[in-house]
């Protein structure tokens, strides 16, 4: 049965390292749009974020899609704290009116801990914080499982 981990905690909690730990092999599918951001913007030479970042929307929501008709585990990276913690409330009520099985994972850890490990991951020039992405994860997400919820009401999925 396909299911959605959401994973979250503040920044520098740890959620990535914890992803990367757990959540690796062919069953799983983990949704890094922050990865795919900076890919994609340092690749550029032009100035057109909005059709790179429509570009990312629609891989995203393709590459979700597989997955769920692959029956992989979908991961998912949410940065809590910000000013989205009530958007990803909603995703994750909304996972649960479409019947998916979901889970949350919460990480938290001493703010003298985090802010080592935020200093460290700043100093390596490939970091993309996920408090950049949340708000995009949480909107690809949300329509990801809208199409979820149509090809169930059209009788296209169970």
């Amino acid at each position: 049965m396909v299911k959605i981990i959401y994973v979250a905690g503040e920044v520098g909690s740890g959620k990535s390292t914890f992803i990367s730990d757990k959540y690796h092999g062919e069953e799983f599918f983990v949704l890094d749009m922050g990865k795919e951001s900076k890919m994609a913007f340092d690749a550029s030479e032009e100035d057109e974020s909005t059709d790179i970042l429509c570009n990312i929307y629609n891989q995203s929501t393709e590459d979700l899609m597989d997955a769920y008709f692959d029956e992989k585990t979908i991961v998912i990276e949410v940065c809590v704290g910000t000013a989205h913690d009530d958007s990803f409330i909603e995703l994750v009520n909304q996972s649960k009116n479409e019947g998916v099985n979901s889970k949350l994972v919460m990480l938290d850890c001493e703010d003298e801990e985090r802010m080592k490990r935020l200093g460290k991951a700043v100093a390596n020039e490939n970091y993309f914080s996920s408090a950049i992405s949340t708000e995009h994860v949480l909107e690809v997400m949300g329509e990801f499982l809208k199409s979820i919820g149509f090809n169930k009401e059209m009788g296209y999925i169970q």
